[in-house]
């Protein structure tokens, strides 16, 4: 094993790093089951101060080997990351980053993913209004060719202590070249407005509307509705007591080009859940079509069935188990699942919790909810 960091023209303006590092290490899996890690890596890192524009730039080549003892994995990346920084006026904070990242994974069959990602991040804070707007485009080749372009706009205006105004919008447009051999939109519009109001320092009060309109080439859904939640907290004897509830009323519209002699799917993209231990992760639709399920990691790298997780069929659910995976790992998962004719209905939920925290020797907990769902 070795590391090495050298760091040159450390009083300049501009200064930059030189690394190389190899190390192992040993990843307990299921019972009696290891993985022998071998990462092997190089790159450079350089870094440019300047008052108006500070940025820096990223540069790393890795090799990854494993070796489980019952199949083997190399996984080479070579990755460049551009940061580029700027404040005006004290008002507007932005951030500029672009990431190229090519990956070949080879484990059971070669994979192969190259990823073109561009963000802007704005934060802005100026006299009583506050917020970020996001704007970025995530393209994808390899084994599927996929765009991804998205506008996130998170604002809020403060007109007293005690009074906030509320303001959320996303729009989010998913091109897919390769989705079972046919090309694959969705537009997706998601807002909501509403306030937050505080009552001495101790029940926050929100109330907004919201909406949503998904438009794909033979999908469409909307639904609008109210949603109310109030959050109160008290310093009691011993600790701290909190409580909240939530209210949500809920009228969703479907329209499906629908035909009796043809299968009927609608396709998922980019699905998120978490594994992690002592949790099971199902999908939240159920029908999925098995052979449809891709599984992706955070950097939307494909993995591999059988290796990195597990598809578990339980009635007309499908779950997804981890295998080589570390614990509590993101992932996304696309998929296809089988959907009924036109429908409108509405849904009615309701969320309780209660909690007591003592101190910092232990906290109670409870939590209930419920939502129904009527056909109109």
């Amino acid at each position: 094993e070795y590391d090495f960091n050298f760091k040159f023209i450390k009083e300049k303006p501009f200064n930059f790093n030189l690394f190389a590092n190899q190390f192992s290490n040993r990843i307990n899996q299921d019972v009696f089951q290891t993985t022998e890690v071998d990462t092997q890596s190089f790159g450079a890192f350089f870094q440019y101060y300047n008052q108006l524009f500070p940025s820096s730039l990223f540069v790393i080549t890795s090799d990854v080997d494993e070796d489980t003892g019952l199949y083997t994995r190399d996984r080479d990346e070579d990755k460049v990351e551009l940061k580029v920084s700027n404040l005006w006026r004290d008002i507007i904070k932005s951030d500029f980053r672009y990431t190229y990242d090519k990956t070949n994974d080879r484990v059971v069959d070669n994979f192969e993913n190259i990823r073109n990602d561009v963000m802007l991040v704005n934060v802005i804070d100026y006299q009583n209004v506050h917020g970020t707007s996001t704007i970025f485009n995530f393209n994808t080749s390899g084994d599927r060719d996929t765009n991804q372009f998205q506008i996130i706009q998170h604002f809020y205006a403060d007109h007293s202590d005690t009074f906030r105004t509320l303001y959320n919008f996303n729009y989010t447009r998913y091109n897919n070249d390769t989705f079972s051999d046919d090309k694959f939109t969705s537009n997706l519009y998601q807002g909501s407005f509403g306030f937050l109001h505080r009552l001495y320092q101790s029940l926050d009060t929100e109330l907004k509307g919201e909406f949503s309109v998904i438009d794909e080439d033979d999908f469409e859904e909307y639904y609008y509705g109210p949603r109310l939640d109030l959050d109160y907290r008290k310093n009691v004897p011993g600790g701290r007591f909190s409580a909240g509830w939530g209210f949500l009323y809920r009228v969703t519209d479907r329209e499906v080009d629908f035909s009796e002699n043809e299968d009927n799917t609608r396709r998922i993209v980019g699905e998120n859940i978490t594994l992690s231990d002592g949790v099971r992760n199902f999908l939240r639709n159920a029908n999925v079509l098995i052979n449809s399920i891709v599984v992706r990691d955070a950097d939307r790298r494909a993995l591999i069935e059988n290796v990195d997780y597990r598809v578990i069929q339980s009635g007309g659910l499908i779950e997804i188990r981890r295998i080589g995976l570390p614990n509590n790992t993101p992932l996304h998962i696309d998929y296809e699942y089988g959907i009924s004719p036109d429908i409108t209905y509405t849904t009615l939920g309701n969320t309780l919790y209660l909690r007591y925290d003592l101190k910092q020797f232990f906290t109670l907990y409870y939590k209930f909810f419920n939502t129904d769902y009527h056909l109109t």
